[in-house]
């Protein structure tokens, strides 16, 4: 580089904000630079070709007069190429957002279920959101709807090199699995380390559902070979070392 050539300045206050969760004012700036919004969402709609197209039209009158566009809708038909057809193709080149931090990326999955409706779920992204940014952890989160139900699945992400970050991480986990808990929203999946700890949050009637699953395991597999302790049912032989 030319001696007379002028380096980029430092910024030394940006790099430490981004140490926490990616300030709001800075996901603003890559948001008006891209020009997408702060969510997405997909719709997808199966069925015959004149089905299809009305339930569309009903959808479109829904949502259309909120968003203030229409919706872009790509039609696809037996035999064309997969790409608008929405087919589940397995990849697992969207787990590279683990490496959104640098190092080794690392991610701890939270998803509790919820009411199927848009009030709760608004509410559960503000708390959700302000719990994350409480813990220095980005907030990546998705509401899948049902038809009885929505799954909120929420990615913990951080670098798996940065101790500090990690014991954030962990942290936020625990304290989310109690706002949850308290709310009646039970997580569906878990990581191995937590079994337990999502396991005790199901405490309804003396946690009945615990009781039960360990009544059947120790019936189907009296010796408790297989797999001991998954999902929080510990066989007879180990449940006095369960901690």
């Amino acid at each position: 580089m030319p001696e007379t050539a002028e380096r980029a300045p430092e910024r030394p206050a940006l790099r430490e904000r981004l140490r926490g969760a990616l300030p709001d004012d800075v996901s603003r700036t890559i948001i008006d630079h891209y020009k997408v919004g702060w969510w997405n969402f997909t719709i997808s709609l199966y069925g015959v070709e004149e089905a299809i197209r009305g339930n569309a039209k009903a959808v479109a009158n829904v949502l259309e007069p909120h968003l203030g566009h229409a919706l872009d809708w790509k039609l696809w038909r037996r035999g064309e190429p997969y790409e608008n057809s929405a087919r589940a193709t397995p990849s697992v080149s969207a787990l590279q957002i683990v490496n959104w931090r640098g190092g080794r990326g690392g991610h701890i999955g939270f998803s509790p279920i919820m009411p199927p409706d848009g009030t709760l779920a608004l509410d559960q992204m503000r708390r959700m959101k302000a719990r994350h940014d409480e813990h220095g952890i980005d907030y990546y989160t998705s509401f899948t709807l049902g038809r009885r139900h929505i799954s909120n699945i929420n990615m913990l992400i951080y670098d798996r090199d940065d101790q500090e970050m990690t014991t954030r991480a962990r942290a936020l986990f625990d304290v989310l699995i109690s706002d949850s808990k308290a709310r009646g929203y039970g997580e569906y999946r878990t990581h191995l380390s937590y079994m337990d700890a999502v396991s005790d949050s199901y405490d309804f009637n003396g946690h009945a559902i615990r009781r039960l699953n360990q009544k059947l395991k120790d019936a189907i597999d009296p010796a408790g070979i297989l797999a001991p302790g998954k999902n929080g049912i510990w066989p007879a032989a180990y449940r006095g070392q369960r901690t």
